[in-house]
Parts: C-alpha cells; sequence; structure tokens
C-alpha cells in the first residue's frame, strides 16, 4: 500500500477514485462527440442539397445523327445576312434553299436559260429589223408599190430613228409619193371638165408611179369607160389603145 509522502493519504484509494471519475466522464465525452459529429455531417449535407439546388441543370437533347455543315463564302456581313433574312421572311428553312440551289437538276435549269451574254442586246435586235425593213422597203419602191414601201419604211425607222439609209429612202418614196398626187389631181380636173384623154393620160401616169394607186386605177378605168361611150354615141370609135391597169 502506497502512502503520500507529503499528507500520508492512501496514493492507492485516490488513484482509484481518479479513476473512477474518470470512467463517469467517458460516457458524456463519447456523445459529445457522435452529436458533434452527427452535427458536422448534417451541414455537409445541407451544403451539398443547397449547391445542387442552385446549380444548372442539364437537359439531354437528341441530336440527329446527319449533320449538314453550310459553307458560307467570304465576303461582306451584308452578304451573308441577306439570305439568312429571305429564308425568315419567306418562312422557308436555309437547308431548303441550300439543298434546292445545288440540287442536280438546278445546275441543268441554270444551264439551259443560258448567260447573259447569248440573248442579243437590243441595239443588234434593232439594226436587224431595220435592215429587214429596209430590204423590203428597196423591193417595193423598185416594184412602184408605194404604199408597201411606206409600210416597211416605217417600220425602220420606229426601230433605228437615226437610220441614214431609211431617211434617204423615205425622202425618194416621199418624192414619188408627190409626184402621184399632181397626176391624180390633173386627172380629177380632166374628168370634172369631161376631157376623158386629159384624164386617162394623167391616171395612166399615176398608175405607173404608184402601182398600188386605187385612185389611180379608178380614174383610168372611168376615163375609158367615158371614152367608150362617146365614141358610141358619135359611131366613131377611139384608136385601139390598151393601157395597162396593174
Amino acid at each position: 500500500m502506497k502512502f503520500c509522502p507529503a499528507c500520508g493519504a492512501n496514493s492507492l484509494a485516490a488513484g482509484l477514485h481518479e479513476a473512477a471519475a474518470h470512467l463517469s466522464g467517458t460516457p458524456y465525452y463519447a456523445f459529445a462527440c457522435a452529436a458533434a459529429f452527427a452535427l458536422v455531417l448534417a451541414a455537409l449535407g445541407l451544403s451539398l442539397r443547397h449547391e445542387e439546388e442552385s446549380a444548372p441543370k442539364v437537359v439531354a437533347v437528341q441530336v440527329p445523327m446527319e449533320l449538314h455543315v453550310f459553307a458560307v463564302p467570304a465576303g461582306k456581313p451584308d452578304d451573308i445576312e441577306q439570305p439568312l433574312l429571305a429564308a425568315i421572311l419567306h418562312d422557308r428553312p436555309l437547308a431548303e434553299q441550300f439543298h434546292a440551289a445545288h440540287a442536280p437538276g438546278a445546275e441543268h435549269d441554270a444551264a439551259l436559260q443560258g448567260a447573259p451574254g447569248d440573248t442579243p442586246t437590243p441595239g443588234i435586235s434593232a439594226r436587224n429589223r431595220a435592215a429587214d425593213s429596209l430590204r423590203h422597203a428597196r423591193w417595193n419602191l423598185d416594184k412602184h408599190n408605194l404604199s408597201q414601201a411606206h409600210k416597211h419604211i416605217a417600220a425602220a425607222l420606229a426601230a433605228q430613228p437615226g437610220n441614214r439609209k431609211a431617211q434617204r429612202i423615205r425622202a425618194e418614196l416621199v418624192s414619188r409619193e408627190h409626184e402621184r398626187g399632181y397626176l391624180l389631181a390633173y386627172a380629177r380636173l380632166c374628168a370634172r371638165e369631161g376631157q376623158w384623154t386629159c384624164a386617162r393620160d394623167n391616171a395612166a401616169y399615176a398608175l405607173r408611179v404608184d402601182a398600188s394607186s386605187r385612185t389611180a386605177r379608178k380614174l383610168l378605168s372611168r376615163a375609158i369607160a367615158a371614152q367608150l361611150a362617146d365614141a358610141g354615141k358619135n359611131d366613131n370609135p377611139p384608136s385601139s389603145v390598151a393601157y395597162s391597169t396593174h
């Protein structure tokens, strides 16, 4: 048995009492540790839950297997925006426009339409029309058909108002029309005075100038008929002179 050197107390008894006191406090210490550990775990769980609620949710989207990538040519921003705006305004997907433009038939149709240079320009077309009209005008003028010559010269000047050849042919035509007019005027004057020979000659000359003149043909026929009537009355038929009405 051990005694304390200072007070002489039994050290064994004191040690037993300290051990008993130490053992009696152990359950409280374990409980306190467990409680603290539970609080830490609870706080950690609340923190993780808060982070999960505040984090953005990721929604899975099904991506099609075949993706079409459209090449945009380099250029100004306006050049790129125009197809997009057109697709939105016309309510047509841009992919449809792309496939329609690059379809095999689209290139064939574009080839059939031809390049802009393949179509004749307005200047060349007008020159060709004027030249064709002038050929017909010259041919009819040589045949003394002034009405058809007048028609074709008017068409030539409508196609090319400044065409010098058409202006020269028109000047020749106007001169012949004036000559026909003078001859017809004298033929009418002679017919009113009953001078059928004068009327016949002037109408025949007018018909030679313009074979298409209906007025000259009628006056010539009238003068010949009047001469035949006068010859029948006088029993003195005029000399047989044939005048062509063609």
